[in-house]
């Protein structure tokens, strides 16, 4: 019989291992780590909303404040 400790601690190893794997993956091939990473995209620039790119990234102006508002911003405006 597998006890719960050993199915919980296998778990956590093999997530650790694929972390380090992938880590180890995206060092060793730029490609890779272009792929998993991706790059950014602006959702908001000079106070207007980029409304299409913001349906393809499934966003609403909701989501994008909260982010904004923990970095300080409070006003759409605010945003370059």
């Amino acid at each position: 019989m597998i006890l719960p400790d050993t199915i919980a601690a296998s778990a956590v190893f093999t997530i650790g291992l694929m972390h380090f794997g992938v880590f180890w993956a995206k060092t060793r091939y730029a490609l890779l780590g272009q792929g998993v990473d991706g790059k950014p995209v602006l959702a908001c620039q000079r106070g207007r909303w980029h409304r299409n790119r913001m349906r393809r990234l499934r966003l609403n102006e909701q989501d994008i404040m909260v982010a904004a508002r923990q970095q300080g911003i409070e006003r759409l405006e605010q945003i370059r």
